[in-house]
């Protein structure tokens, strides 16, 4: 089996580590197999549950993809409701948050229309994203808005920049 070079892509890095195989289908090997880091089939890749990593496995090698997680914040269109969640797809979460404000308006955030993102944190690790989600949801309100303003000055929504 060739070992593919470790390549950096789109603030992620793709190396060369050995998981299980286990066939699965993840919408993270598009992003793999876009990169033109691989031109040759997917096999199968796996998820190493203890550190939330992928192993892609090809016909010729393999590629080490790790996992992201974010905690995000999102508000009304007149910036009066905020929502803490945390993801590992934040472009799908805002699409949920979006939809369930035009229909259902059975969440919180669909109840209140907040669906605009103001603020983002990446993590490698979900269980750091979910103690950073619990600790921005004791925060004070003021505590909140000077942490948005300090990242996103003007509140611009920032949905273009995950879609």
């Amino acid at each position: 089996m060739r070992f593919l070079p470790t390549v950096e892509m789109t603030n992620t890095v793709i190396s060369t580590e050995r998981g299980t195989s286990d066939e699965r289908s993840h919408p993270a090997k598009n992003a793999i197999q876009k990169s033109g880091v691989c031109d040759f089939s997917l096999i199968a890749f796996v998820q190493n549950d203890k550190c939330n990593h992928y192993t892609f496995y090809y016909n010729s090698g393999f590629v080490y993809f790790p996992m992201s997680y974010y905690v995000y914040i999102v508000t009304n269109d007149y910036r009066t409701t905020l929502y803490i969640g945390i993801t590992n797809d934040l472009q799908r979460r805002i699409g949920q948050h979006y939809f369930d404000s035009q229909n259902a308006k059975k969440s919180f955030a669909g109840k209140y229309n907040c669906y605009n993102l103001v603020y983002y944190e990446t993590f490698q690790y979900a269980k750091d994203a979910i103690a950073r989600e619990k600790q921005l949801k004791k925060w004070r309100r003021e505590k909140k808005n000077k942490l948005i303003s300090d990242f996103n000055p003007k509140w611009e929504a920032l949905n273009n920049q995950v879609f």
